[in-house]
């Protein structure tokens, strides 16, 4: 694995995205938020969807689809046109434009917006405003009291757009969720060629062009404190996805597989790149480069899993022998222990997968 290797028959030489398994693209139940399980649909209104007949009738009784189901349809195209329009509304304050996503938590207005107010487009757009102009947002509101420009349009969107189990009850920044929502972030990542690169790039920029700029850091201590949050939901969230088979086959595979020595170059060369641009003052703790690390763990995982010809170790450069012995003895055994699991390990759960051999 250390050089990308191509077949000369034009067929790649790792294992095929038909011949790996993943759950069926259906959304959560809108009663209990179960992943891949919404197989039945309301017959009156069919715009909620339920893993079983005992959520459908607890959603009827307890929870008052009973009396919302005749108006389910107006209610629905309501929320989803009220929100992809603030979204997409470039003239009004950040922060406005996001505070109201979990009006898609549920899967109604979710596909209202995708199938009638192009949601992907709009959710595309505002990430390319991050990657290309994150930074200035920022320092135009470099004031703790001008709140309303301090919006990262990719941790908002990934902490609630893209986060599993959103119907239990939570708090809104990711770091307190233990999944991501695979189907709704398989479905971005292949609706564009470079939705992924925007997103991720948008991603990175933060935490290199906002986290680490030095005039931010230095002049609001308050202000920085909530930006290093952040990027810890950006990149805890990147966890929580590639944590998922589904999700992780749509961001190396996309399509058909063919780029997928490319894509984890990419993702593996960028993550270098950032963890490169870490200064420790403004990464208390390091909590920004164990995520960083282990993110790069679950890429170079799922490429030996998966074959794909790419030395993701290598390819990180490591700055010293420290760095490098902290990215195998600890960022892979939890990235093998998380991925194995299926979501966010708690803290017994976290010493046991440091006691585990690495078995790849």
């Amino acid at each position: 694995m250390d050089a990308p290797v191509e077949s000369s028959a034009g067929s790649p030489p790792w294992t095929d995205a038909a011949e790996i398994p993943e759950p069926p693209d259906i959304p959560s139940c809108d009663a209990c938020g179960k992943a891949f399980s919404g197989r039945l649909v309301c017959g009156h209104c069919h715009l909620t969807w339920y893993c079983s007949k005992a959520c459908q009738k607890i959603a009827w009784k307890q929870q008052g689809h009973k009396t919302k189901c005749k108006t389910m349809k107006e209610t629905c195209q309501d929320t989803a046109l009220a929100v992809v329009t603030e979204m997409a509304n470039t003239a009004a304050p950040p922060i406005l434009r996001v505070q109201k996503l979990d009006g898609l938590d549920l899967e109604g207005p979710f596909r209202i917006a995708l199938e009638q107010h192009n949601l992907h487009q709009v959710i595309y757009d505002m990430l390319l405003e991050d990657r290309q102009s994150v930074q200035k947002r920022f320092l135009q509101g470099n004031n703790i009291n001008n709140s309303f420009q301090h919006a990262s349009f990719v941790q908002w969107i990934m902490t609630t757009l893209f986060r599993g189990g959103r119907i239990s009850p939570r708090a809104v920044q990711s770091s307190n969720t233990r999944y991501a929502d695979a189907c709704r972030v398989k479905a971005f990542v292949l609706f564009k060629e470079d939705a992924l690169e925007v997103w991720w790039d948008a991603s990175m920029k933060f935490v290199v062009q906002v986290v680490m700029d030095k005039k931010l850091f230095q002049r609001h201590k308050e202000l920085h404190a909530g930006i290093h949050f952040m990027a810890r939901d950006i990149l805890a969230s990147w966890s929580q996805i590639l944590t998922c088979p589904k999700a992780a086959k749509a961001i190396l595979y996309h399509n058909d597989g063919t780029k997928a020595v490319a894509r984890a170059t990419y993702l593996a060369t960028s993550t270098k790149r950032t963890l490169q641009s870490l200064h420790t003052p403004r990464d208390p703790r390091a909590v920004l480069e164990a995520y960083l690390n282990q993110n790069l763990a679950m890429i170079d995982y799922w490429c030996h899993l998966w074959k794909i010809p790419v030395n993701v170790e290598q390819l990180a450069g490591f700055k010293d022998d420290v760095a490098q012995k902290m990215y195998q003895n600890m960022a892979k055994p939890l990235a093998q222990g998380t991925i194995r699991k299926g979501f966010a390990l708690n803290n017994q759960e976290t010493q046991s997968a440091m006691a585990q051999p690495v078995d790849w």
